[in-house]
């Protein structure tokens, strides 16, 4: 099985090519880019823009290929100018990714002696404080919103963050979060206290490809660090990996600025900055360790 990074053609798109013993078949292919999945709209399930993905690669590479798509960082990535009333479309961002992957195939490098490594540690992400009086504001704001009444947006957002604080901060929250929201609420960390334990995990193929998978919708700026302090020539990162929550994780210099993502956002400024040191901490293991295997 030959394993392929794609060479510093776009640096925009990462992808790795799996193919036969022999070389001569391809069988399935990874891609990473980072650009949110709800390109599409609506309330009906959809492969969105990665379906467009598979059908570009499917010509190029065979009719059994199997495309497989990866998100990268993109937690303050948005496919709208929200300033213009032109949109891209699912099928002009999917084709476009398609035609430059495509375009890309004859640049891909082997894998020398593609070992598989893999490390992952748990980081405890510190939660943002929630008061009994923001709870208690949020509740008829919450009710008054179910019932189609005018709320201003921020305010809305605020009130939602608050009732899923009170529920994965406290044993016992404050009333039944399941009366005021049907969404973002959980029960495997239900109460449990100040830190969230998520999971960040760093694959290596060989001594050419990391690859760190994130929890959470990750700010972009996080995951090019990752990438410009990684040891290895190819670095995948790949977000909402793992994570029971899909929660924002700003840059601790966006909570200054403030925006739809660090109103809504759970933790506290400087998580994204941990997961980035821990994520690089684990590439830089892998990078050490050329021989050992697990």
């Amino acid at each position: 099985m030959t394993i392929s990074p794609c060479g510093p053609v776009d640096p925009d798109i990462a992808m790795l090519l799996v193919q036969s013993v022999d070389g001569k078949q391809p069988l399935g292919l990874l891609s990473n880019f980072a650009l949110h999945l709800d390109t599409v709209g609506g309330t009906l399930w959809s492969a969105d823009y990665p379906y467009f993905i598979e059908q570009g690669i499917r010509r190029s590479l065979g009719g059994d290929v199997v495309s497989i798509f990866a998100t990268g960082c993109c937690g303050d990535i948005n496919h709208v100018d929200p300033a213009s009333k032109e949109r891209n479309k699912t099928d002009f961002i999917g084709g476009s990714l398609a035609r430059t992957i495509e375009k890309n195939l004859d640049q891909l490098r082997p894998i020398q002696n593609p070992r598989l490594r893999i490390r992952h540690t748990t980081v405890r992400l510190p939660l943002q404080k929630v008061s009994t009086e923001q709870v208690a504001r949020a509740r008829p704001m919450l009710l008054d919103a179910r019932e189609g009444k005018k709320t201003d947006f921020f305010d809305l957002v605020n009130a939602y963050k608050a009732v899923v604080l009170d529920q994965v901060r406290n044993k016992k929250p404050q009333g039944k979060p399941v009366d005021f929201i049907n969404w973002g609420l959980t029960h495997t960390w239900a109460g449990i206290g100040e830190h969230l334990p998520v999971e960040v995990q760093a694959i290596a193929l060989g001594n050419d490809v990391g690859i760190v998978c994130l929890p959470g919708e990750v700010f972009v700026e996080l995951g090019l660090s990752i990438k410009q302090a990684s040891p290895f020539r190819t670095t995948l990162v790949i977000e909402l990996s793992n994570c029971v929550e899909t929660m924002y994780i700003p840059t601790r210099a966006a909570y200054a600025g403030g925006s739809y993502e660090v109103t809504n956002s759970a933790t506290q400024p400087g998580s994204g900055e941990m997961l980035v040191e821990a994520a690089i901490g684990l590439l830089r293991d892998l990078a050490s360790d050329k021989k050992q295997t697990r």
